[in-house]
C-alpha cells in the first residue's frame, strides 16, 4: 500500500539557508528505490522550517531508505543544523472510488 510521509524540519536558528542547500538537490522524481516523489517546502514567514512531502510505495520502503542514508552517514550534515525532526506516515486508503 502506498504512503504519504509529512516530514517536518525545524532548524535551528539562522540556519534555513544551509538546511534549503542541503534538502534541494532532491529532485522531485527521482531513481530513490520505492519512492515515487519528494517534494520541498520551505515557509515564508520562518525560513529555518520545512515540510517534505513524500510518497513512497511503502513504509518499509521508506524505512529502508533511511538505514541505507544513516549507515553511510548521509544524515550527519542536517542534523547538524536542525532542532526537531517530525514525521508522519498517511497510508493511501486502498477504498477511494
Amino acid at each position: 500500500m502506498s504512503v504519504t510521509l509529512l516530514v517536518r524540519l525545524h532548524g535551528k536558528a539562522g540556519r534555513g539557508e544551509r538546511l534549503s542547500a542541503i534538502l534541494q538537490p532532491v529532485a522531485k522524481d527521482n531513481d530513490i528505490a520505492g519512492c515515487l516523489g519528494i517534494e520541498v517546502f520551505r515557509n515564508s514567514v520562518d525560513g529555518d522550517d520545512f515540510l517534505l512531502l513524500e510518497r513512497w510505495e511503502s513504509v518499509a520502503d521508506h524505512q529502508a531508505h533511511i538505514a541505507r542514508v544513516e549507515k553511510v552517514g548521509g544524515f550527519k550534515e542536517m542534523q547538524e543544523n536542525v532542532d526537531s525532526v517530525t514525521r508522519t506516515y498517511h497510508p493511501e486508503d486502498q477504498q477511494q472510488s
